[in-house]
């Protein structure tokens, strides 16, 4: 990688690594344990990607860049959830709670299918996450919705 590169690759590094961490302090107001654990992995990724640029691992600083700017996006979304209070309403929701609000829409089942093909074509969420979800909602369905 050459000179030039290293100092911007550093340069969005460390300003995204001080983003990133700050807004982890900042979610500490909403969720604890998931404000420390921006700001830990923030700075453990910090030096992993110091030491990538060392020993000059391309691909590795370019996952690391990306991991950056994905916790800044992140972070930009949640901050704003965290300080309008809904971050707090959709931790403290329970899945008998939600399985009440998703029952009462007709639509539940076609948004879910749109959601899953979503995941799988264009989001960036992890196809765990909503699987778990459509198991918790529609039980055995989600089966069949998943596969769709």
């Amino acid at each position: 990688m050459k000179q030039k590169q290293k100092k911007i690759s550093l340069i969005v590094a460390l300003v995204s690594a001080v983003i990133v961490a700050a807004g982890g302090v900042l979610l500490t107001r909403s969720i604890v344990w998931l404000g420390w654990t921006f700001f830990g992995l923030s700075l453990a990724l910090l030096v992993f990607f110091i030491v990538s640029l060392k020993k000059n691992f391309d691909s590795l600083i370019k996952l690391t860049l990306f991991i950056y700017v994905f916790g800044v996006l992140l972070i930009g979304v949640m901050l704003p959830l965290s300080y309008t209070g809904a971050l707090d309403y959709f931790v403290n929701l329970n899945v008998v709670e939600l399985q009440e609000i998703v029952g009462n829409s007709k639509y539940s089942e076609i948004i879910f299918i749109v959601l899953q093909f979503l995941q799988v074509t264009f989001l960036p969420l992890p196809s765990t996450i909503t699987t778990m979800v459509g198991a918790a909602l529609f039980r055995w369905d989600s089966i069949i919705y998943t596969l769709i």
